[in-house]
């Protein structure tokens, strides 16, 4: 195939790759927050706090909650998180010698000769993924309002803050399998970008 016609393709793929994640990101919204929620729910009717303060606080929570999804939706509209999935944020993805930094990076591997295949994206509680991590950034935002009501935090923070909000897994956090369906609608999209760009 030509590097031209290559090229091509891998723009509609890399296209169809952002339109599955807005997808996903736009189920996440509802799907993340509700059950986070449910969670920050159970644990303030385990509080022993009298009626009138739980509804003050669950309105802190739901206050909190909106900032964690805008948090969510932030990171998830980077689209970067979306083509390197399993490189976390701290970390950048190696580049190759000698490309600007101009030239984004999955161009960047387009154009450089193959080598072997970078891991992608496989289950979507992978604790490596990217989008993932994305997810957990909605229960983080609770951290301060459980800290206020007195709630003892887990003895080592996990991944999505301190109380244990985040789902540990994609079955806990989507029993009805919204997500999943549009988890899988993203991995076949990414398989096709991956080939043409990884070859």
């Amino acid at each position: 195939m030509a590097t031209a016609d290559r090229a091509e393709r891998a723009m509609a793929a890399r296209d169809e790759v952002l339109a599955a994640a807005a997808r996903f990101t736009e189920a996440a919204e509802e799907v993340v927050a509700d059950a986070v929620r449910r969670r920050f729910e159970a644990l303030v009717a385990g509080s022993g706090v009298a009626e009138p303060a739980r509804r003050a606080i669950r309105e802190a929570g739901e206050r909190a909650l909106a900032r964690g999804v805008a948090a969510m939706r932030e990171r998830l509209a980077d689209p970067d998180v979306w083509l390197s999935p399993m490189t976390l944020p701290e970390e950048p993805p190696p580049r190759e010698q000698g490309w600007s930094e101009l030239v984004p990076e999955w161009l960047a591997r387009l154009l450089t000769p193959r080598r072997r295949r970078r891991t992608g994206p496989e289950a979507l509680d992978d604790p490596a993924n990217r989008i993932w991590i994305a997810l957990s950034l909605v229960a983080r935002a609770l951290d301060p309002v459980l800290e206020e009501l007195g709630v003892e935090p887990a003895p080592a923070p996990a991944l999505g803050g301190r109380y244990g909000l985040h789902p540990a897994t994609l079955r806990q956090l989507d029993p009805g399998g919204r997500l999943a369906r549009r988890w899988a609608e993203y991995r076949v999209a990414y398989g096709r970008f991956a080939d043409l760009v990884e070859g």
